[in-house]
């Protein structure tokens, strides 16, 4: 049974994976090396999301061994199981490494509340309101321009961390396939029912014989889920992060602070009566 993944995609794959390696090791060295004013931006950006880009290029690894996108063959249930697991890890550190991010801006820039206390939880976020005002414009547009990304990042996060947990299907069924395994399904309900467990067998073999393996995960079919072809979502993911991470420290960089004082003046005048 051949590939999901055409010739030249496998290809690409191969050779984004590469530079995913060369990318963590790059990111990692900055994050190590680069001197920070905050001693809280210092633990985010180095116990925080470096961290988790480590565990997130491992995962990778982990996830091209155990079921490689060579892979025709539906993979046996351990190795759909433990890449289900580290999928769902992945996708919860995406979402902890954008949060982190967005925690670095916050204490490297000592951004505060309008009336200068410190920001609460719930208002730190790339692309939370508040914060967003705080960057750049050509900072703003690029994660406005990513708001489908983070939908997608969040719903496969929210829903592993408080719904359905994720789910790799063992195979699918073509429809035009999809009578004779529901007929081959009841055959094998009824032996079983009359304990013939040899037909049983046999009935369950026919039915797995009609499926073909996709590298596809997502997660509650009465939610109309998503759903992403794996290899090629977790390459893209690490991207995405390692962009914004580079954008973001250019951002502190070349941040200004603007003097406070006025406007926590004009908040203490009485309107007049």
């Amino acid at each position: 049974m051949g590939s999901f993944f055409a010739a030249e995609t496998l290809t690409k794959l191969a050779e984004t994976r590469a530079d995913i390696k060369s990318r963590f090791d790059k990111l990692q060295s900055l994050l190590l090396s680069r001197k920070f004013k905050s001693v809280r931006a210092e633990e985010y950006a180095r116990q925080g999301l470096g961290r988790r880009l480590d565990e997130m290029n491992r995962a990778i690894d982990f996830i091209f061994d155990i079921v490689p996108p060579e892979q025709g063959e539906p993979p046996e249930v351990d190795n759909r199981v433990v890449t289900t697991m580290l999928l769902q890890s992945y996708f919860m550190n995406v979402q902890g490494c954008l949060d982190n991010i967005a925690w670095i801006w916050v204490y490297e820039t000592d951004q505060r509340s309008r009336d200068g206390s410190k920001l609460s939880r719930g208002s730190v976020g790339l692309a939370q309101r508040y914060l967003l005002k705080s960057f750049s414009s050509s900072f703003r547009t690029q994660i406005r321009s990513l708001k489908k990304w983070f939908k997608h990042v969040a719903e496969f996060r929210d829903s592993a961390a408080h719904r359905i947990p994720l789910y790799i299907p063992p195979y699918f069924v073509q429809t035009s396939d999809a009578p004779e395994y529901e007929r081959l399904g009841h055959e094998a309900v009824a032996a079983f029912q009359r304990g013939d467990m040899a037909a049983y067998d046999d009935y369950r073999a026919k039915q797995n014989a009609l499926g073909k393996f996709q590298p596809i995960i997502s997660h509650s079919p009465v939610e109309d889920s998503p759903a992403c072809v794996f290899h090629i979502q977790v390459l893209q993911d690490f991207l995405t992060v390692d962009e914004i991470a580079y954008k973001l420290f250019d951002e502190i960089d070349n941040f200004k602070p603007v003097p406070r004082g006025c406007f926590s003046w004009v908040a203490r005048l009485r309107p007049w009566r």
